[in-house]
């Protein structure tokens, strides 16, 4: 019943991290026919710096996370203004991965500033059948250009 971004159990913040009720209120806002996804508006239950507040997209099929959406709920820093950030999540195979991170963050002496990370090239190795999967750029976008 706990939908968790992908962090590690041994992360000593991974219980502050985890997307659900105990560190979040879930409010419905509706479904989505075109992503065939739930999306909620998500409000932190308590005052910690990693959490964040916006929206998340659930895949109407799988109950997975498959993006989200918002701003932290505290600023990290006088000189940070506004931040902006979007993580974007796929399945490949019978798991999900992530495949794009943006942020944005408006700073108070320099602009603008935004990090882009495209996540590609999963491979794994299936020990008991012995054989390499290996997922390719775009397989998990129709049309995107990169």
């Amino acid at each position: 019943q706990t939908c968790a971004l992908p962090i590690s159990e041994h992360n000593l913040f991974a219980g502050w991290l985890s997307l659900n009720r105990k560190n979040y209120n879930f409010y419905f806002e509706g479904y989505s026919s075109s992503t065939d996804s739930y999306i909620f508006s998500v409000y932190p239950r308590t005052a910690h710096p990693y959490l964040f507040q916006g929206r998340v997209w659930i895949d109407g099929k799988e109950f997975a996370v498959r993006r989200v959406e918002g701003s932290p709920a505290h600023k990290p820093s006088i000189w940070v203004q506004e931040t902006h950030f979007v993580h974007e999540f796929a399945k490949f195979g019978d798991y999900w991965f992530p495949v794009r991170h943006q942020s944005e963050a408006q700073l108070r002496i320099f602009g603008k500033a935004t990090l882009q990370i495209t996540y590609s090239n999963y491979q794994w190795t299936s020990k008991a059948a012995g054989l390499q999967s290996s997922l390719r750029e775009g397989e998990h976008t129709k049309g995107e250009s990169r």
